[in-house]
């Protein structure tokens, strides 16, 4: 089975795609930055090559010999220079293929800089001449196991800056799952898939499906972007994130956020995970100690 190059095993996603792929039996190789990262990485089917995308010598040799390509890089100032130089250098070693994560909505015209970011990139990969498969999630429900989660533990308060709209939120799991498959399988050339849980909820019904798995009442608490501003910013999240973060959640809740796919069912063979399974799942985050 041909090897697959990961460029962000480590993620917000690719820490998902990875176990995924190992669980299929698909040899990978990852690249990291520094030997103490990849030392950590090292494990049965994975072979760590060390450099950085913008280190063409190593970039070079971590390429070599692979067919399929999954990036994740950060999204930001030097998004589309680091994308370039991934893209001009699968194309000089002949990698025919990339997968890239984006976000759902992703458009030019979004009021969020995140999505037209994520859209720019789309559009950068398919001018490339490679093949490539774009996965748009929707907000994770892992975002919950942070700040959100302290708050259900401390006061059984749901507090997240979401408003009243329905979202299909998704778990990560799910969408390594997809990445994993698509990557393993080909035959996804050209595809955008839109990467949602199975069922779109409000924060309400977050917080009363919370309420029945810790057996206490929990309840949703709407703060406004101010506030919610302040909180990010006091758990260590630099201003500028916080401000994109806002932008973003605002555009999902404006249409794109509510949408339900079956792309997890249909590229898994297993339906997409419920909240009240992720829940479950990580009913100890929730838990006060």
């Amino acid at each position: 089975m041909d090897t697959i190059l990961m460029i962000g095993a480590t993620g917000n996603i690719g820490r998902e795609v990875l176990p995924q792929l190992r669980q299929r039996g698909v040899p990978v190789r990852v690249l990291m930055p520094n030997s103490d990262k990849g030392a950590q990485m090292a494990q049965p089917g994975v072979e760590v090559a060390y450099g950085k995308v913008d280190q063409p010598d190593s970039l070079a040799a971590a390429l070599a010999g692979i067919s399929r390509v999954y990036v994740e890089l950060p999204v930001g100032r030097n998004a589309q220079a680091a994308l370039a130089q991934v893209l001009t250098a699968a194309q000089h070693a002949g990698v025919p293929f990339i997968l890239r994560p984006s976000g759902l909505g992703a458009a030019p015209d979004s009021p969020s800089a995140i999505l037209r970011e994520q859209w720019a990139l789309e559009q950068q990969v398919a001018a490339s001449g490679l093949a490539y498969t774009h996965l748009r999630p929707n907000y994770f429900m892992q975002s919950l196991l942070d700040g959100p989660a302290v708050g259900v533990r401390e006061g059984g308060v749901l507090a997240v800056p979401m408003g009243s709209t329905a979202y299909s939120i998704v778990d990560k799991r799910d969408i390594g799952a997809v990445a994993a498959a698509v990557l393993a399988a080909g035959g996804h050339d050209g595809q955008t898939y839109a990467i949602t849980g199975p069922a779109a909820l409000t924060f309400t019904e977050c917080a009363s499906q919370l309420s029945a798995a810790l057996q206490k009442p929990v309840r949703y608490i709407n703060p406004p972007p101010q506030q919610a501003a302040q909180a990010m910013q006091a758990q260590g999240v630099p201003e500028a994130l916080v401000r994109d973060l806002l932008e973003l959640w605002a555009a999902l809740a404006a249409g794109p956020g509510s949408a339900v796919t079956d792309t997890v069912a249909l590229l898994t063979g297993r339906p997409a995970t419920p909240f009240r399974q992720f829940v479950t799942d990580h009913l100890a985050a929730f838990q006060a100690g």
